[in-house]
């Protein structure tokens, strides 16, 4: 069973050139949805339950802090990583972004063979996380099955 298999990434950037790249550089292994604002990455992120978000902090309106805390507020949304990718590469504003819940933080311009680890990275702790509940599955129904027929 092959668990990256189908993995979904929301990309959210105001600026087309970056979605273009970041699109272009996922796409082979990734499905990709894209947003260019806060409001339309929150409405996606609740109805297509992407696996992972890569998020620009600096936009217009709602900015990718406020979605970051929003997506983390959300039960629906929580368990979502996200990746901020921002221009901002100040010490505290990487502190904030993490305080607010990513799972990760990078500095454009992207490094394109790094960024494409960091997602790669994300997808292998999910898959090992889905392999471990699922064994966990099958052992409680094991037990489950053999205290029944003690």
């Amino acid at each position: 069973m092959n668990f990256n298999e189908n993995c979904r990434v929301l990309i959210v950037d105001e600026e087309p050139t970056n979605l273009r790249v970041l699109v272009d550089s996922l796409k082979g292994s990734y499905e990709c949805l894209t947003a260019t604002d806060g409001k339309t990455a929150l409405e996606l992120a609740r109805k297509a339950s992407p696996d992972l978000i890569l998020l620009d902090i600096m936009m217009p309106g709602m900015d990718g802090y406020e979605v970051c805390r929003q997506l983390k507020e959300d039960k629906q949304t929580e368990s979502i990583p996200i990746i901020l990718a921002t221009a901002m590469n100040q010490m505290e504003d990487e502190k904030k972004g993490l305080d607010l819940g990513a799972a990760d933080y990078v500095v454009k311009p992207f490094r394109i063979p790094i960024l494409m680890r960091r997602v790669r990275i994300k997808f292998s702790s999910k898959s090992s996380r889905m392999r471990l509940s699922l064994l966990w599955m099958i052992t409680r129904s094991f037990y489950t099955y053999s205290a029944m027929i003690w």
